[in-house]
């Protein structure tokens, strides 16, 4: 057991490693210390923002995205509620490209063919191609929940029982699976892509049929 941080420990949330460093978000709605990072994962160091809490934290294309509620420390809402950081210890807050007055909490962002996407708890899509994580652009594509890259190929997991596939996190295709069960988290290794759907399991060689 670490701690992550000497005081009060609130909810983590999420973890990765990257570029030679870990780094875990969470819930701090009292200070907002709720990004750490660690070199060897036993000594950490918080990070203070300006909102509440961090649901996920992802790794590419040389950056650091943690994503957010977009609850200010003390009340209030902001559309900066995407943090990133070319080495886990400096963090920018970007604007997600939300109205100020339609602030949606961010519930978890994905990295692949050169886009990081993030999805809200309300039917949009934010995404990223600058390579930096500076501009970001809202689309409204869904009710998703989680998203993954996983191979060639976004995998989001909608409401609805709806499964949606993209190979570049702009166009989306529904699945084809012989189920009305909405996927959780999906892994790929050795030609297959394993999904999980509360105590089932789906397997694709393709992300499309099941």
């Amino acid at each position: 057991l670490r701690t992550s941080y000497p005081g009060n420990i609130y909810n983590l949330y999420d973890v990765v490693y990257g570029n030679g460093i870990f780094v875990a978000v969470g819930w701090d709605y009292y200070s907002g210390n709720n990004i750490y990072h660690s070199t060897n994962g036993i000594n950490w160091t918080a990070h203070t923002t300006k909102i509440a809490n961090f649901y996920r934290v992802v790794y590419g294309g040389d950056l650091f995205v943690a994503v957010g509620d977009g609850q200010f420390i003390g009340g209030g809402t902001t559309n900066r509620n995407i943090y990133t950081s070319p080495e886990g210890i400096m963090w920018t807050a970007r604007n997600s490209g939300a109205p100020t007055t339609e602030v949606h909490s961010l519930n978890d962002v994905a990295y692949g063919a050169g886009q990081y996407v993030a999805v809200d708890n309300n039917g949009y899509s934010y995404t990223s191609t600058t390579g930096t994580g500076i501009s970001w652009t809202r689309r409204s594509v869904g009710n998703f929940s989680e998203i993954n890259f996983c191979n060639d190929h976004f995998i989001a997991f909608a409401n609805g029982n709806t499964n949606l596939v993209s190979s570049d996190g702009l166009t989306w295709t529904g699945m084809t699976k012989d189920t009305t069960s909405v996927f959780s988290r999906v892994i790929y290794a050795n030609g297959l892509y394993v999904a999980l759907s509360g105590s089932s399991l789906f397997t694709s060689t393709n992300a499309t049929n099941w």
